[in-house]
């Protein structure tokens, strides 16, 4: 035989071993139905926003009255769009944002533009971590051209602490 037959003959060899293998290991894990599943892994309900995170909620939407939808919990990712770079630099990027939350934004109810995106501080001051998030949240928000607001958890909790924060004045 010659060269190029022993070469196609290892190729072969080799894929028909990666495929005979990729199939054991399949075997070996039956795929459960979304049923099942949910039953084995138990799910209960949780409250989507803290009692503080609620105060914040209801003093923003009090203070933006009708001007803005106040949203909470939004996926950062939700709020951008990528366009560029290469497919792994995009999946890279959308894996650094896909966890990142901003606690509330505010969208014009009739454009559905947004009109800032709102953070509320940590009680416990900044960790290593969180200001690696804030910086990446920071950053992203410059580029994209959305305000972001960090309202400080130790300000008097009041409507017009929070207008002001926000910049909405009572004639806007």
């Amino acid at each position: 035989m010659d060269k190029t037959a022993w070469i196609v003959l290892g190729v072969s060899c080799v894929l028909a071993g990666l495929w005979l293998w990729r199939g054991v290991g399949r075997r070996q894990q039956p795929r459960l139905d979304d049923r099942t599943l949910i039953d084995r892994v138990g799910l209960t309900a949780q409250p989507v926003l803290s009692r503080e995170e609620l105060e914040w909620y209801n003093l923003i939407r009090l203070a933006v009255q009708d001007r803005y939808l106040v949203l909470s919990q939004v996926p950062l990712w939700v709020l951008v769009s990528m366009r560029g770079g290469n497919r792994s630099e995009r999946a890279t990027l959308m894996g650094r944002l896909a966890l990142k939350r901003v606690g509330f934004v505010l969208l014009h109810p009739g454009t559905g533009e947004i009109y800032k995106a709102i953070d509320i501080g940590s009680l416990k001051g900044p960790a290593a971590v969180e200001r690696r998030r804030d910086r990446l949240i920071a950053q992203v928000f410059a580029v994209a051209g959305i305000e972001h607001v960090r309202l400080a958890p130790q300000d008097v909790l009041s409507v017009p602490v929070v207008a002001a924060s926000l910049g909405i004045e009572s004639g806007e």
